[in-house]
């Protein structure tokens, strides 16, 4: 059932649901003019497909950059035709949570360390038992930079991993499958492989920003500035995540 809260001026949130299932919260805005909201907008309408071009002429004859943005286009096409695993849908504060899952492009190693210092702060700050955090790697297997590792927590996926319309492949299953409290989209622009985990995954509770264009596969949506950083979009996180009153 989707959930809807409204924020005033004054810094008072207060979120209801239909019938008697209700949940509210109340808190000042922790930084600037920064919203946070239950995601109410309706599920994809498969019926507004975008209508999408291929020309008939094979792809080598392409630049690698038209290759791409076809790929997103077509990639696009079929995100929005895919069905959403049935879920049960949880709202759950940090205090409830014992699993979280966080999803994220891995940028560069300054990144990579931004993400582990997050993971540490789950496991340390907040008890969280089992943290996973997802990486995307725009790069093809063999030029994986020397800081990642394929570790338990710290797990990645690459181009070689993603189908023609870069869509993760059967490999990553088991990560959608697992029924995390909560999954954490930490991207800050759209990114179409995170997108599919994303809707696909059974996480009882789906958190992300604005900024990854990802709100009709959210439970949990945070508007930001475009030009937030990390730290100020966790610190927005984690105040709502720990602040958060569900009835």
């Amino acid at each position: 059932m989707n959930l809807v809260a409204t924020s005033s001026a004054r810094g008072n949130t207060r979120g209801s649901a239909p019938g008697n299932m209700r949940r509210s919260w109340k808190h000042p805005s922790p930084i600037g003019t920064s919203i946070s909201h239950w995601n109410t907008r309706n599920p994809v309408n498969n019926n507004q497909q975008p209508f999408i071009r291929i020309l008939e002429v094979p792809l080598y004859f392409y630049p690698v950059a038209l290759t791409d943005n076809l790929r997103k286009k077509v990639g696009s096409f079929y995100l929005n035709k895919e069905v959403q695993n049935s879920r049960q849908r949880k709202g759950t504060t940090l205090k409830q949570a014992s699993s979280i899952a966080l999803l994220y492009e891995n940028l560069d190693e300054s990144h990579y360390k931004q993400v582990k210092s997050l993971v540490k702060s789950l496991h340390n700050e907040h008890g969280i038992q089992r943290v996973c955090a997802m990486g995307f790697i725009n790069e093809q297997q063999k030029n994986i930079p020397v800081y990642q590792t394929q570790k338990l927590e710290y797990m990645y996926f690459t181009k070689s991993d993603l189908t023609w319309t870069m869509r993760p492949k059967a490999g990553m299953m088991n990560f959608v499958n697992e029924q995390f409290d909560i999954i954490i989209d930490l991207s800050m622009n759209p990114i179409l492989p995170l997108q599919f985990l994303l809707k696909t995954s059974l996480a009882h509770m789906k958190v992300g920003s604005s900024l990854s264009q990802s709100d009709d596969h959210l439970d949990f949506i945070l508007e930001l500035d475009p030009n937030a950083s990390l730290d100020e979009y966790w610190r927005q996180v984690m105040f709502y995540l720990t602040n958060l009153k569900i009835k």
